[in-house]
């Protein structure tokens, strides 16, 4: 079993301080989220990208992720019994039981929270900076690491979505965005809000483009689990 905490790319210590001291709360019911962020199983294969600035996250695109995994104060397993807290903070890749880390198990505060999110949130920051290193509005690297940090890095590098991206192509991310709605196969009607989230966020003071070309074969819906065959 291994504890992700353990092997961080990043410091915690902030957080950790915060959670420290948090007793139980009452926790706001999370939105549909069916898995926790794939972001962090890509740290069990690979070795993380480097975190080539502090950009940090533009604040609407943290009230984004924050509203699209909702708030857990309490450590529980997500659909694929994977111990998970706060805004989807993967705690170990298995149940939560008597092995989970002490801090974590009289539950955290909102800021903890919150503060391990803008921690966690780094790794899809440095995916997206090495990933698409073009120049991209506060808005549009937002809704990118917000894409990241649900679909996973791996996920991303492969997705035709980059290449839109990276070519400068901002009319297709709209469609490109959209078939990325499934997990087990099925619709999720949680993930078809974040990716309208993320279209807006995206085009935050931008004019939102109509109609973009769908290239041949890319209407055809993704699920987050698998990613894009191509």
């Amino acid at each position: 079993m291994r504890r992700i905490i353990r092997n961080y790319p990043f410091s915690l210590a902030p957080a950790m301080m915060i959670i420290a001291t948090a007793g139980c709360v009452s926790a706001t019911p999370p939105s549909e989220s069916p898995f926790a962020p794939r972001i962090f199983i890509d740290q069990l294969t690979r070795s993380q990208y480097v975190l080539r600035s502090s950009r940090g996250i533009y604040p609407p695109g943290l009230v984004l992720t924050k509203s699209a995994e909702g708030f857990r104060s309490q450590p529980y397993n997500d659909p694929a019994l994977f111990c998970t807290i706060g805004y989807g903070h993967l705690v170990q890749t298995s149940q939560c039981d008597d092995s989970i880390p002490e801090p974590f198990r009289k539950g955290i505060t909102e800021p903890a929270a919150g503060a391990l999110l803008v921690t966690d949130m780094q790794l899809a920051e440095a995916a997206v900076q090495n990933l698409s290193p073009v120049t991209l509005a506060n808005g549009q690297y937002a809704a990118l690491c917000d894409f990241v940090y649900n679909v996973g890095a791996r996920a991303y590098e492969n997705s035709s979505l980059r290449d839109a991206v990276n070519d400068g192509r901002t009319e297709e991310v709209p469609t490109e965005l959209r078939r990325w709605i499934l997990a087990g196969g099925k619709v999720q009607p949680g993930l078809k809000k974040r990716r309208e989230s993320e279209i807006k966020l995206f085009f935050d003071g931008l004019p939102e483009p109509r109609g973009g070309r769908v290239p041949l074969g890319h209407e055809v819906l993704i699920d987050i689990q698998a990613g894009e065959a191509r």
